[in-house]
């Protein structure tokens, strides 16, 4: 008993200095224009201003950001969209209200695009730090305090537990991108989450009529989200959804699962329909970027390994050009030969 109490003492106690580092700290530079921070900011602050997903507003405020998309509305005027999935913003709505509410109240509102370039400056700072603290960090923090609890299905070591949460929290870039008003490290939370209650669920219910149907919906909710929060996360929920599909196949548990990620497709698809007028369309085909992008300025139209392996020779060149080649030919089955991004 006493060897227990030890133990979760030690667990406190760093778990509580890993918080102090991931809530205390707060990198921001507004030279880099991170398109990965500001198109999620901008959308966020568009909803809660003017109940809008169009940020073109945001922009004249705040200057222009990369990954942004142009599409017509119904009119054919032009507006401007956040390509980002859309989770992480919408995930700030909330926080952000309540920032502006509260600004308020100290008689500070959304500064104009004619206001002085430091007052615009300032309120972009200091609302990112209030969207990425709750929106971003403490949820991040509190998934290491719960990969920590997942760990002790594992190891009954404290030592080797406390270890692995340290060197995920502290020594990856997870704690980079838990510094950043971004979804990248929620995305891999959200993956692994979906994995883990699969798994658990094989592990702890040999039979599958008694894996529970709540699991089996927070599985299928946890697997749809890593695509609303990263567009590539597609393939991961594919892989997800399979797994899930081999575990949760009765007829009620198949039904929380497919219904947990339900909510996220029609999320999903309900911002695509509203951004650029087709649910099935996401905004990397409408670019703000006029310009073509072929692949054969990537060498991928046709084989050019010169550009994918320079300055190779000998026995290494011969393995690099057969890599090369599986590249190439994977190119021309699977991509198209040139998209537009209008």
């Amino acid at each position: 008993m006493a060897r227990i109490r030890l133990d979760r003492r030690i667990t406190t106690i760093v778990l509580a200095l890993v918080g102090v580092v991931f809530l205390s700290v707060f990198p921001y530079q507004s030279t880099i224009n991170n398109p990965n921070e500001n198109a999620r900011a901008y959308m966020t602050m568009a909803i809660v201003e003017h109940g809008t997903l169009r940020i073109d507003e945001v922009v004249q405020r705040h200057g222009w950001v990369n990954d942004m998309a142009k599409a017509e509305d119904a009119e054919g005027f032009e507006h401007l969209y956040s390509v980002k999935g859309p989770a992480i913003s919408y995930a700030g709505v909330p926080f952000y209200w309540v920032f502006v509410k509260l600004e308020a109240l100290r008689g500070v509102s959304p500064p104009g695009p004619d206001d002085p370039p430091d007052a615009r400056l300032d309120w972009l700072r200091r609302s990112t730090f209030v969207m990425r603290f709750f929106a971003v960090q403490v949820p991040l923090l509190a998934f290491l305090v719960w990969f920590e609890r997942f760990l002790r299905r594992v190891t009954c070591d404290v030592v080797l537990r406390l270890t692995a949460v340290i060197a995920a929290g502290l020594g990856t870039n997870y704690l980079a991108y838990a510094q950043m008003y971004a979804s990248h490290a929620a995305f891999a939370c959200a993956s692994f989450l979906a994995f883990a209650l699969t798994m658990l669920a094989r592990i702890d219910h040999e039979s599958e009529g008694e894996r529970p149907v709540r699991t089996a919906f927070a599985a299928g909710f946890f697997a749809g989200l890593a695509t609303l929060l990263e567009y590539h996360g597609l393939v991961v929920s594919a892989v997800l959804g399979v797994y899930g599909l081999f575990t949760f196949y009765r007829r009620k548990q198949l039904r929380a699962f497919a219904a947990g990620g339900a909510i996220d497709v029609a999320v999903l698809m309900l911002f695509q329909w509203r951004a650029f007028g087709n649910p099935l369309t996401p905004g990397h085909r409408m670019l703000e970027q006029r310009v073509v992008v072929t692949f054969e300025h990537r060498g991928g139209r046709q084989p050019q390994h010169r550009c994918l392996f320079p300055l190779q020779s000998g026995r290494r060149h011969l393995e690099s050009h057969r890599a090369g080649e599986c590249v190439s030919w994977a190119e021309r089955l699977c991509l198209p030969r040139h998209f537009e991004a209008r």
